[in-house]
């Protein structure tokens, strides 16, 4: 039926019921991340900064959990587009396997790399010893966000769209609960500051792979997932890793560059750290819903390309360029009229505000065409080009932004906000350019 459905029902349609799960399940998450912030940041500028320096490495843990799970994703769905159902559940079987690997190297991270990554962002005591803390937790323990992300695309290959958003919703409503409580110390439970909101965060993400697993393994879900007798595959683990690699660093590019620019600003002021942790946790709002719907795109286009229908796939691109469209419009108005009221949430300082509001304004004018940037990248990996998505992020965020800011820093720091407008704009270029090829050589 799933199958069918995704090279049979209208596109419109198909492209809704397959997105909007995921796109409320990620509007749920950053919901999520806005209120462990929220919270975070009533302990004091300091601990919000703990926390903001901590999120470029959260982010490579997701960029690898995510990035492996898009290659089997991909591959999944490309092997059904061809009716190979036997390769689909190999592929399935070798992500589980995938994930206790991933696993092990963050916990290696946790445990011995927390230091001296904050002795790379700040000289400030209380910030390194509650951020120390705080990676440590969510580095280790991060097991069960590893094990849910690939559980989540193995579900989203085979068109099943509703379960994975049971799971993220399970998960960012537990951690919205309990962050209050681990955080201040309501009830039995002590104060346990910045390691509380470490503590919920790890918990919600076990309880909703506990569901995961429990919705996965109930009932058949277009995949067969047969665990006896595995021997890991180099055949099916390279055709993984053929797209998950260059989309663990398409993703990761975004870690390398909070990074560097977190390096680049503290030069300045370590209080632009906390200026743009508020930008980046503001704007998953408006990126987290398009991430939602290239979710359930990129199946649906993957598919339609192994089934070799053209028409299909190249209408559900350019549905997808205009949804993002929409979402970027409503994005670029909310943070031109309510940059101030946004930044008020997180307790800013009056520093913050007269830094942060100029920001906010200034780097929403590059929402649209970070929009279609997303698009285009997603239409390359669901032809399983992971090397043109890779290209393309390298583009976006980091070959271009990290000499402009590096520069534009000691000229302006509104112009410093800037860079993110003239990177997208010559980003675009480079996708449209990268597409027009696909276009002639594979389609």
């Amino acid at each position: 039926m799933h199958e069918n459905r995704m090279g049979t029902e209208r596109l419109p349609k198909l492209i809704m019921l397959m997105s909007l799960p995921a796109m409320f399940s990620m509007l749920i998450q950053s919901l999520y991340n806005v209120v462990d912030s929220y919270y975070v940041s009533q302990l004091s500028e300091q601990a919000f900064r703990a926390v903001t320096i901590a999120m470029p490495m959260q982010q490579l843990l997701i960029a690898v959990g995510v990035g492996t799970a898009v290659g089997a994703n991909s591959f999944i769905a490309r092997s059904l587009g061809e009716k190979n159902q036997q390769m689909a559940n190999r592929a399935a079987v070798h992500g589980f396997f995938l994930c206790g690997a991933n696993w092990l190297l963050f916990l290696c991270i946790g445990l011995f790399f927390a230091p001296f990554f904050y002795a790379q962002f700040t000289v400030d005591p209380l910030v390194q010893t509650q951020g120390i803390s705080y990676l440590r937790i969510v580095c280790s323990l991060s097991g069960g966000s590893i094990l849910l992300i690939m559980i989540e695309k193995i579900l989203q290959a085979t068109g099943d769209m509703i379960r994975p958003m049971l799971m993220q919703l399970t998960g960012a409503v537990i951690n919205i609960v309990l962050d209050p409580i681990l955080i201040f110390g309501l009830g039995p439970f002590p104060a346990m500051g910045v390691s509380g909101a470490a503590i919920a965060t790890v918990f919600s993400q076990w309880a909703a792979c506990g569901l995961a697993l429990f919705l996965l393994f109930r009932e058949n879900h277009g995949v067969d997932l047969t665990l006896r007798k595995f021997r890991p595959s180099k055949e099916i683990l390279h055709k993984i890793y053929q797209v998950g690699l260059p989309s663990i660093l398409i993703i990761s590019i975004t870690s390398f560059m909070v990074m560097t620019l977190n390096s680049l600003l503290r030069k300045v002021s370590e209080q632009l750290i906390s200026v743009l942790g508020v930008y980046f946790r503001l704007q998953s709002f408006v990126f987290m819903p398009i991430f939602g719907m290239t979710q359930g795109l990129m199946p649906i286009m993957a598919y339609n390309y192994g089934a070799k229908n053209r028409a299909r796939l190249m209408g559900a691109l350019r549905i997808g360029i205009l949804v993002s469209l929409l979402i970027m419009t409503g994005g670029f108005f909310l943070f031109q009229t309510q940059a101030d009221a946004l930044l008020f949430l997180f307790n800013a300082t009056p520093l913050m505000m007269e830094m942060g509001v100029p920001a906010l304004r200034i780097i929403s004018l590059a929402f649209w065409f970070a929009g279609v940037n997303i698009c285009l990248s997603t239409f390359f990996q669901a032809l399983g080009l992971g090397k043109h998505s890779l290209l393309l992020s390298l583009s976006r965020q980091y070959v271009f932004i990290v000499p402009l800011v590096a520069i534009f820093r000691f000229i302006s720091i509104p112009l410093t906000w800037l860079s993110f407008l003239i990177v997208e704009t010559i980003s675009l270029v480079v996708a449209y350019i990268l597409f027009r090829r696909v276009r002639a050589d594979y389609l």
